[in-house]
């Protein structure tokens, strides 16, 4: 009978890290970097990992996030972990369960048969040929490094930078204490715009298996229009692709048409599609 167990009590990633396409070692140097009500969990029987995911506990919800399941499986055989969500969700007073989906491939009828919803599809992008020169800044405006700017000033940037983007919840400090000792944080792929008002905006790059990803670019209202987003984005493909990378991606929402329009307007192509799902607990 399958049961699901944290991958804390596995003698081995091995099966958990086939199904992410990555080697053990970087999935437990990934999970020791989650703050606290983040963990992963597999589904596991005698043949060995069925399916696994990343739960995390919110405020408004419970998620099963990055769901993944072993390809000769059919679709159903992941329905004992999506149970065990929805029972976690309901002994913690989450009123909705989340659950995005990773490499499970047809799990999203499964889901929708079960009473859930399709919310977003998280698309992801591949950097064709070399990312264009970002140009000069307009006039006031200068890029720095982190280190020039306080970190209550940083976070209360990026919070305004998210505030209306769906599901984004405020970063702490101890969310970023988080981000910056994990093992793919790199301080020399972010940058801050300012201006004599202050912060304008930013873009991080994490690099991870020869992967360099655009991990996040944010503006604050008063900065949009001006063309910083286009700036930030070429600085940090030219930073990445100056390291010894096979492949420069990023990740974004297909509703937010804005910002698909200037990452393919860059030269950024669709490669892959994942599906989030929710259901009222």
């Amino acid at each position: 009978m399958p049961r699901v167990v944290p991958w804390s009590a596995l003698s081995t990633l091995a099966g958990v890290a086939a199904l992410y396409e990555r080697t053990p070692e970087s999935l437990a140097a990934m999970a020791a970097s989650w703050p606290a009500g983040v963990r992963g969990v597999a589904l596991v029987s005698v043949r060995g990992v069925l399916a696994a995911a990343i739960c995390a506990r919110g405020p408004e919800s419970l998620s099963l996030a990055q769901l993944a399941r072993d390809p000769v499986l059919q679709p159903e055989r992941a329905l004992p972990l999506i149970a065990w969500g929805e029972q976690q969700a309901r002994e913690h007073g989450a009123p909705t369960l989340r659950v995005s989906l990773k490499a499970a491939p047809g799990t999203g009828r499964v889901l929708e048969a079960r009473g859930y919803r399709l919310t977003e599809r998280f698309l992801r992008l591949v950097l064709d040929g070399d990312a264009p020169d970002p140009g000069p800044l307009p006039d006031g405006v200068r890029a720095a490094a982190l280190s020039e700017l306080a970190l209550d000033r940083f976070l209360a940037m990026s919070n305004a930078a998210f505030a209306t983007v769906p599901a984004a919840l405020p970063m702490t400090a101890a969310d970023w204490a988080a981000i910056a000792s994990g093992p793919a944080y790199r301080e020399d792929l972010l940058r801050v715009l300012l201006d004599p008002s202050g912060p304008l905006g930013f873009v991080r790059a994490e690099v991870e298996d020869r992967t360099g990803t655009i991990d996040a670019l944010g503006l604050v209202p008063r900065a949009r229009g001006r063309g910083l987003g286009r700036w930030l984005l070429r600085w940090c493909g030219r930073a990445l692709q100056a390291q010894d990378l096979t492949t420069v991606d990023l990740w974004v929402a297909e509703s937010n048409t804005p910002a698909l329009r200037l990452y393919e307007g860059d030269g950024y192509h669709r490669v892959l599609a994942r599906e989030s799902w929710e259901r009222a607990i």
